[in-house]
């Protein structure tokens, strides 16, 4: 009886307790949001949201540890109850940093006397846009 309720007061207490951030998956975010971007711009965007995503990630780290102190002390995920759920804002950092990777190796076709667009089928061919 002693192994049921401990079982079942460990159950309860993962699925209280807030995700660690590396297990928040990346939300959908469209990378031609970016296509006009320059390769500058798009760095110093991906270096910001890289900032953000640290800064939300180790957050959602500390509301973690303090949800399993509590459970273990309290059988209540403290963390949870006293700090806002920073997954969905994790969830969007994440995605807008994976777009954000993808524009910049997005391929660009070169329009001889044209500069630079984007159509497929482009005789000149394709390039890659930053890197």
């Amino acid at each position: 009886m002693r192994h049921i309720i401990l079982s079942a007061v460990a159950g309860m207490s993962l699925c209280a307790c807030a995700k660690a951030p590396d297990s928040i998956g990346a939300a959908a975010v469209d990378e031609t949001r970016f296509s006009a971007a320059s390769c500058r711009q798009l760095a110093e965007s991906h270096a910001q949201v890289t900032a953000q995503l640290l800064e939300a990630s180790n957050a959602q780290s500390a509301i973690r540890q303090t949800d399993t102190a509590g459970v273990l002390l309290t059988g209540i995920p403290l963390g949870s109850l006293t700090n806002d759920d920073l997954e969905p804002r994790i969830a969007a950092l994440k995605g807008e940093r994976d777009a954000l990777a993808r524009a910049d190796r997005a391929p660009v076709f070169l329009t001889p006397g044209a500069g630079v667009s984007r159509p497929a089928g482009n005789a000149a061919g394709p390039r890659r846009r930053c890197r």
